[in-house]
């Protein structure tokens, strides 16, 4: 019998995550639209494709103040399903500045770390990309080695995760519950993605009160520039590569999309 993969799509209120996964499976199936001050999403909501082996899964925000003990346990909820099955995970993240938030970054740190192997394979959508990064990192080499410190925070127990790239689009705008074409390259994107058996009942507690402890960290550590990644490995198909190479393959990857 052939196991479920559930692809799981996980990050902060407002991310898009629920407008993704619309637009992937061709119809609203997950509420969508604008949510003053909390994420739309309170349950962790499953979608089970025409092919029963196909599950989609959209998670609640961890990055909300009012929801976040909540957040926690039904994202957890989300790695413990009786069926058992595979997982794709998906951390779908924005820019602010230029670089990946901080506050996307702490909720990878915190899920990854919930888990009984920190070496899960997992892929980073950044999502609602601007014409104006898009050209930035296309043109400035140090544009691409900021944006690659983002990810300094993830050390060598981490995998290192595929990423992608997915453009702003601006008719989305604050817009409920709508369906789009995906880019091909997302749903080649998914079908990349490596997908791994998790034992449910190895899971733990994601640690949602350490949150606001840990996104100071990383907000200091930016501040700093102290970021280092000339040890870590980086996320473009498990290659070693400093900053600058690293930001030469975001090229390619931002490039391809003309």
């Amino acid at each position: 019998m052939k196991l479920p993969t559930y692809t799981l799509f996980i990050g902060n209120p407002g991310v898009g995550k629920s407008t993704l996964l619309n637009a992937i499976i061709g119809s609203v199936q997950f509420e969508s639209g604008v949510s003053i001050g909390t994420g739309l999403t309170r349950r962790l909501q499953l979608y089970q494709a025409s092919d029963d082996t196909v599950i989609y899964g959209d998670t609640p925000g961890l990055d909300d103040l009012e929801n976040r003990k909540l957040a926690a346990e039904e994202i957890k909820l989300a790695f413990q399903q009786d069926k058992g099955g595979l997982i794709k995970l998906v951390f779908v993240v924005t820019t602010e500045s230029g670089r990946v938030r901080a506050s996307d970054m702490a909720t990878i740190r915190l899920v990854l770390d919930a888990l009984p192997d920190k070496s899960i394979p997992f892929g980073i959508l950044v999502n609602k990309v601007s014409q104006g990064l898009r050209l930035k990192l296309a043109t400035s080499v140090q544009a691409r080695e900021d944006f690659v410190r983002s990810f300094a925070c993830l050390g060598p127990e981490y995998s290192p995760p595929k990423l992608m790239f997915y453009e702003r689009m601006d008719n989305l705008d604050d817009q409920e519950n709508v369906v789009h074409d995906p880019a091909p390259t997302l749903l080649e994107f998914l079908d990349d993605l490596e997908a791994t058996l998790v034992q449910p009942e190895r899971v733990q507690d994601i640690k949602h009160q350490m949150a606001a402890e840990l996104l100071e960290e990383l907000e200091k550590e930016r501040a700093k520039k102290k970021a280092d990644i000339s040890g870590w490995s980086t996320f473009v198909d498990g290659l070693g590569m400093g900053a600058g190479a690293a930001g030469m393959a975001i090229l390619g990857m931002i490039l391809s999309r003309n």
